[in-house]
């Protein structure tokens, strides 16, 4: 092992749309894990990784572990197939963890009844055997992340607010951090989460050798990360879950090193596909815009779409 060297394993858990995905992103500073408005948009494991003072943190999202309300239920049962991956690989993220990164939007006027159901939840997963009971190898256990705490009215609701979440939650009140991931007047959160983050580390072998890789995706996975947010800012209600895409080709041109990208997008029927066809101009410039800007070169996306069989 490098002289030095320290790991933390991070598991993300919290409802939906609490800012999961988005924090994700904050802590690292790249945008690694899609976040929408949406419901959902996080469809597999994604690991997420920084580098500060020799401690390597590896997070990674948990998407669909909790649910509260009914209409995230039912997008489960709509689309069994699509949240399958879910199930399989949330619980090895929870047994991996050395710390257990709680989420919850301090702006949700239930913010109490959320926090109370994610409490819950972590103590039933601990006893199914798919979170450890105590903190590992010297971990810090569980952190409550009081997120969007800049949409409060006033910052003095935030000390008395903390509190109460973190009774709901059963985590001790020192074990709290308000952040913003968006930014905002608590934007100082997320260096200060970090900083906690970063001290939490074990002393260990890194999981990933390159210091400077922020996600275990490939580039190809990246780049259908963000088409696939893209057709969920373009397509409304349902009809971006129904949305399969698959990677054609992956080519970088030797000398220039510009990347073509395509892309097949199929449909189970055949009022759905003329929809996205409809969109898929404003979908194709959006996602190449921003694939330019991850990528730092030139990027030639071509889309494709069919009619999806019912074998796939």
């Amino acid at each position: 092992m490098a002289p030095g060297r320290r790991l933390l394993r991070v598991a993300l858990l919290g409802l939906t749309n609490s800012g999961k995905s988005t924090l994700c992103n904050a802590l690292v500073g790249e945008e690694v894990t899609i976040a929408t408005a949406k419901r959902h948009t996080t469809r597999s494991r994604v690991r997420a990784i920084f580098v500060e003072r020799e401690a390597q943190v590896v997070l990674s999202d948990t998407p669909g572990v909790l649910e509260l309300d009914r209409e995230s239920r039912r997008e489960r049962s709509r689309n069994p197939l699509a949240f399958k991956p879910l199930k399989a690989a949330a619980p090895d993220a929870l047994r991996d963890a050395h710390l257990h990164l709680l989420v919850v939007d301090a702006s949700a006027t239930d913010s109490v009844a959320r926090a109370e159901h994610t409490g819950r939840e972590l103590a039933r997963l601990r006893t199914l055997g798919a979170a450890p009971d105590d903190a590992r190898d010297g971990g810090a256990g569980v952190i409550l992340a009081l997120n969007k705490v800049d949409r409060l009215n006033t910052s003095d609701r935030v000390p008395k607010l903390a509190r109460r979440l973190a009774e709901a939650c059963q985590v001790s009140p020192l074990a709290v951090c308000p952040i913003s991931a968006l930014g905002g007047p608590a934007g100082a959160g997320i260096a200060e989460l970090r900083r906690v983050l970063v001290e939490a580390a074990v002393p260990s072998e890194w999981d990933f050798a390159d210091p400077d890789q922020r996600s275990d995706l490939t580039l190809g996975e990246r780049a259908l990360d963000i088409l696939r947010a893209e057709i969920h800012h373009a397509l409304h209600r349902q009809l971006p879950y129904a949305v399969r895409s698959e990677e054609v080709r992956w080519a970088e041109e030797r000398e220039t090193g510009a990347i073509l990208l395509e892309v097949e997008l199929s449909m189970p029927h055949f009022s759905e596909l003329a929809v996205l066809r409809s969109a898929l101009g404003t979908i194709h410039r959006a996602a190449q815009a921003r694939l330019v800007e991850l990528f730092g070169r030139q990027v030639q996306l071509a889309l494709h779409t069919r009619l999806r069989s019912a074998r796939g």
